[in-house]
């Protein structure tokens, strides 16, 4: 059976932090978005302080299920899959329906390993998908098909009645100028394309109106389009002008990296907020709410309809994280009790190779602020937490952690 393994090694345990809310927000739901490190390059990444055991799909497998079960999220976007049928294998049974695009060319193949690619996983409990998922490829700057590309998926929601499109990506890799040229070039066909399907919806609402307006005899507003989710490994920082073409982009998505903390948020809170600890399976039902006391998060509403800009907010970036990885070895230099992240020196990503050790904020769920409101997330692992290792490590199957958020839906 798949997974059996898990109970010999838990993945690191993970917390949850509250975030700042200036509206009430309703239906609750979960979003994780997981770079899974791809069988072949993990073991061919240059990952020189990782033994070899720990890259092995054999040993990676049951702490990625471990992991994505704990994120208990309605919406789970991976990457750099190439083992897809084995999760969908141990997913689908759980509740999930799913969609997979296979990068091509995959690196993974010159290794003799299976392409991966770009899975899109959904609880059929909460969510329904008209039209099916589909998969694009990106153009390069030449017009030629690129490697990478994006899942779409235009979701019901079945609880709140809403529309949310959702979009799974994973941008062209490395660092330098015509590397980020080409990320930028990616973002924008990527914020094209969502935005047409936006379009597309609101002429078909409006085009069903009449109808609906004349058999039940009340007026309707003007087509509202379908809220936007965001995820992926966008291989690129905070502080970059990939992501500043997200921002400035007239959809209106904001990054949750850019929402702050509670003040009530406990630097050592040790709850994942959804009732699930690592190594057990999903309930197939939604989060009853943010704060897992199973009311929603509403407390800090100011009743506007409004939710926070960011303002106050520190995206996590090389810098910080950086000053607080010394900290860490201070830290743990001097005590036994790994210490965890706190507000403003998050990363998503940190591995040591022959070049050197890299360590940076990379993977993001952005969404629609005006539909939609984040109210808690899992908090990233700190060094100390992680170890002198890096990721990914004896109890870590990747070199990316799970982010994973809940939003709700702003009030009408």
């Amino acid at each position: 059976m798949i997974g059996l393994a898990a109970e010999a090694v838990q993945c690191k345990e993970r917390s949850e932090v509250q975030l700042q809310q200036t509206a009430a927000v309703v239906h609750p739901f979960r979003v994780a978005t997981f770079n899974v490190l791809a069988d072949g390059l993990a073991q061919s990444g240059d990952f020189f302080k990782v033994p070899i055991s720990c890259l092995m799909w054999e040993h990676r497998l049951p702490l990625i299920l471990q992991e994505v079960r704990a994120a208990n999220a309605d919406i789970l976007c991976l990457q750099e899959l190439n083992h897809f049928d084995t999760l969908a294998a141990a997913l689908v049974p759980e509740g999930y329906s799913c969609f997979f695009r296979a990068k091509k060319p995959s690196p993974a193949l010159k290794f003799g390993f299976p392409a991966d690619g770009i899975a899109l996983f959904y609880r059929h409990s909460r969510f329904s998908a008209s039209p099916a998922p589909s998969g694009h490829c990106f153009a390069s700057m030449d017009g030629q098909p690129a490697a990478q590309g994006f899942v779409t998926a235009l979701l019901h929601d079945k609880q709140s009645g809403r529309s949310l499109l959702v979009a799974a990506t994973h941008l062209k890799a490395k660092a330098g100028v015509d590397n980020e040229q080409t990320r930028v070039h990616q973002a924008c066909q990527l914020l094209q394309e969502l935005e047409n399907v936006q379009e597309r919806q609101q002429l078909l609402q409006l085009q069903q109106q009449p109808a609906a307006e004349s058999s039940s005899g009340a007026s309707s507003s003007r087509g509202v389009p379908p809220a936007v989710l965001l995820c992926g490994d966008f291989n690129t920082t905070p502080d970059s002008e990939t992501v500043q073409v997200i921002m400035d982009h007239r959809l209106g998505l904001q990054s949750i990296w850019n929402v702050p903390w509670s003040k009530g948020s406990s630097a050592g809170s040790n709850s994942n907020g959804n009732g699930h600890s690592h190594g057990s399976s999903s309930n197939g039902t939604a989060a009853a709410s943010a704060n897992g006391n199973g009311h929603r998060s509403s407390s800090h509403s100011n009743g506007n309809g409004k939710i926070s800009n960011g303002n106050g907010a520190h995206p996590p970036d090389a810098a910080a994280s950086q000053a607080a990885g010394a900290a860490a070895d201070d830290e743990s230099s001097s005590s036994s009790s790994p210490q965890p992240a706190t507000e403003g020196t998050e990363f998503t990503t940190w591995k040591f190779r022959s070049t050197g050790a890299v360590k940076r904020t990379i993977d993001y769920i952005w969404y629609s602020q005006q539909q939609l409101a984040p109210v808690s997330r899992w908090r990233m692992l700190s060094e100390s937490e992680i170890g002198p290792e890096g990721l990914p490590s004896k109890q870590y199957p990747s070199d990316h952690m799970c982010v994973t958020c809940q939003f709700g839906w702003l009030e009408q």
